[in-house]
């Protein structure tokens, strides 16, 4: 498996496992980017996407909105990514970025999303 494909997995499962708690809506977000060989980089399709946005977008009725960067193997924000982090936390919107799927909801319960009484669903 490559790492475009790690990445896609990460962001689908992770978004399976947020999704089973009935209170939390998570959404992938499709960064609408093409590989460009020759640059070595993704390069990002339509000029209204946000540079850096991050993978997931999650909704909740605790905590309005938070967003969940995924990162696989060695990967790094990059310095759009980093950016957007910067604007989340000026806003207060909580931000994250995991390696593995469990991270999320460590950060779910960090944030008062779920609790408790939801483990185990």
């Amino acid at each position: 498996m490559n790492n475009n494909e790690a990445h896609t997995k990460l962001i689908r499962e992770t978004c399976m496992l947020i999704s089973m708690y009935p209170c939390i809506k998570a959404f992938s977000i499709y960064n609408g980017g093409v590989y460009s060989e020759s640059r070595h980089t993704y390069l990002k399709t339509g000029p209204f996407h946000p540079k850096g946005i991050a993978d997931i977008m999650v909704h909740s009725e605790k905590v309005k909105t938070l967003y969940i960067e995924c990162k696989t193997g060695e990967g790094v924000q990059s310095s759009d990514q980093k950016d957007w982090q910067g604007m989340c936390e000026q806003f207060k919107i909580p931000y994250t970025v995991i390696h593995e799927k469990h991270e999320a909801l460590q950060f779910l319960r960090k944030e008062g999303v779920i609790g408790k009484e939801l483990e185990g669903i």
